[in-house]
């Protein structure tokens, strides 16, 4: 007989970030980009600036989507070069950017806090850019207690 899984506390356990797993995760993610999305890793391609982009919304559920949903995780520095960047973009492009800008620390704070909008871009989203990053990112709040 199976056990029955509601009554195991997971929140004991954690995940095993082991150099591997970490390697093999960023792989994926990034096999899935380039195969799937090959168009919109051309796209975003002079987004330098950018530490992490993340495709996400109707765009990754439909060949008839609204708009584009992008977050981009960059560092406040930054915030003027890639807001022209998304600006020029939505001159040309026929469904226009709905950009989501993090710096690292709103994006965690976002995760832990659970925010809807943050966890489903990471849930279902494409990562163009910043594999690693986001690794990093999802490890370090994994590691943290929240009780």
């Amino acid at each position: 007989e199976a056990p029955d899984l509601n009554l195991i506390d997971t929140s004991k356990y954690g995940i095993n970030f082991n150099n591997l797993a970490k390697k093999t995760l960023e792989l994926l993610l990034l096999e899935e980009a380039e195969k799937k999305y090959k168009r919109w890793l051309d796209e975003f391609k002079d987004f330098k600036e950018a530490k992490i982009l993340i495709l996400f919304g109707s765009i990754t559920k439909s060949k008839d989507y609204n708009d584009v949903d992008l977050l981009i995780v960059i560092e406040n520095k930054d915030y003027m070069i890639v807001r022209d960047l998304v600006s020029k973009k939505n001159k040309i492009l026929i469904k226009s950017i709905h950009p989501i800008f993090q710096t690292m620390k709103d994006l965690k704070n976002n995760i832990l806090k659970k925010d809807e909008v943050i966890l489903d871009a990471l849930r279902t989203g494409i990562v163009l850019k910043g594999q690693k990053e986001i690794i990093d990112i999802i490890e370090n709040v994994t590691s943290i207690k929240t009780y």
